[in-house]
């Protein structure tokens, strides 16, 4: 029964701040027992005949129902000012009215809790709200103390009054720090489940090594890594087919041919270093460094061929790749301030992207280190040497399946 009441209580709307959490927790669960006080208060001076207190405690119901309004609304602050405000001084007016020794007074010390969770921009307002309920109890300590009441009760009304009022003091406070015990544990597992949220972020951004060293020294990274393989995909004619489709169904498109080369990459063990368009760029011995990371990218880059037609399969499309491998030194790291992001530098990355793009649909095509790690295991058809952007005459290769028996093919 307590923990469906308190998941009732528990649930943050999105809009509040997180430094905010425990203090709209406390305030929502305050507030309506505050409510459920002044409804049986309603009915007890409704049954005595005490119209004044009535009036006064309807008053007083009315206004914090509003603040339940203003609460779930995040207006928070303005709620905390509104209840002391009206709560002081309404029990500020029936102790007058019924005198000191039915203790009501002790309700204002129960309300000088309520404000001490306030956080935030405004947290100061705890110290100013204390402080009215502080000066308001010690002021009607000394002002009622010899002032005869309003209207005299009879003796055992009076002593029922005081002890429900101890007792209802003690169990309210009792009960409100069992649920702000609640509070922190629920605002405990709420950042709890936020951090873990940006980790998980922030390790699908960034390898896990770089993004740990990143938190203890946000500061330019670089690492040299002397035997890795780099793999660059396109889809080809992609830029025409972008013509003739709608913006999202492109964003869709990509996302589905990637998301299936993400799981490719995690299923062999490689880094998946960006996206630019529909280029795809992933590479292998990095930052975990690996001495077979020519054959992971070279079965990579072959169940990448696979997907593709398993893609056009299902969705009744024609699209192809060109796959581009080349091996060799890299620098890896993360520069700048803002917007960090994992990249790679160094004539190995030219050349993997120079063999994807100035290689042929549904093939991939890789360079003579990249054949010299590959030889003995997969067979390799030569296509010669031709002529590469930047670089020159090039011997390359295309990369055609593993072997099959052992059989090296030179």
């Amino acid at each position: 029964m307590f923990r469906r009441t308190y998941r009732f209580f528990a649930k943050i709307p999105p809009e509040v701040e997180v430094q905010n959490w425990r203090f709209y927790l406390v305030s929502n669960f305050a507030n309506t027992l505050g409510l459920v006080m002044q409804l049986f208060w309603l009915i007890f001076y409704l049954v005595m005949d005490l119209p004044e207190l009535l009036a006064v405690t309807g008053v007083a119901t009315l206004i914090m129902g509003i603040n339940a309004g203003l609460i779930r609304r995040n207006q928070l602050y303005l709620a905390a000012v509104l209840v002391v405000v009206v709560l002081v001084g309404q029990f500020s007016f029936v102790t007058r009215y019924l005198g000191l020794g039915l203790e009501f007074q002790y309700y204002i010390l129960l309300i000088a809790i309520f404000p001490l969770n306030i956080s935030g921009a405004h947290s100061w307002l705890k110290y100013v709200l204390f402080t009215v309920c502080l000066g308001a109890f010690i002021g009607v300590e000394f002002l009622f103390d010899a002032a005869v009441p309003i209207v005299d009760l009879k003796s055992e009304v009076a002593f029922g009054i005081r002890i429900f009022n101890m007792t209802s003091s003690f169990i309210a406070l009792g009960i409100y720090a069992i649920f702000y015990n609640y509070a922190i544990n629920r605002t405990d597992d709420r950042l709890e489940e936020m951090y873990e949220e940006a980790e998980s972020l922030l390790h699908n951004i960034l390898p896990q090594p770089i993004a740990e060293e990143l938190k203890e020294d946000p500061h330019a990274i670089a690492t040299k890594y002397p035997a890795v393989s780099v793999v660059f995909a396109d889809l080809v004619g992609f830029t025409q087919l972008s013509t003739r489709m709608k913006p999202i169904e492109l964003v869709n498109l990509l996302n589905d041919i990637f998301s299936r080369f993400d799981d490719l990459a995690e299923k062999h063990g490689m880094e998946k270093i960006k996206t630019i368009g529909d280029a795809y760029m992933v590479v292998a011995g990095l930052p975990k460094v690996v001495a077979d990371h020519a054959p992971r990218s070279a079965r990579m880059a072959l169940d990448m061929l696979e997907e593709v037609k398993v893609f056009n399969l299902a969705e009744d499309t024609r699209l192809a790749i060109r796959v581009g491998i080349a091996s060799g030194e890299v620098v890896a790291g993360v520069i700048g301030k803002k917007k960090f992001s994992y990249d790679l530098w160094g004539d190995t990355v030219n050349t993997a992207s120079r063999m994807e793009s100035h290689g042929l649909p549904d093939k991939i095509q890789v360079c003579a280190s990249t054949h010299h790690l590959l030889r003995d295991e997969f067979e390799l058809e030569e296509r010669g040497t031709i002529e590469v952007k930047g670089k020159g005459a090039m011997r390359t290769w295309f990369l055609l399946r593993p072997v099959e028996n052992g059989a090296a093919f030179p």
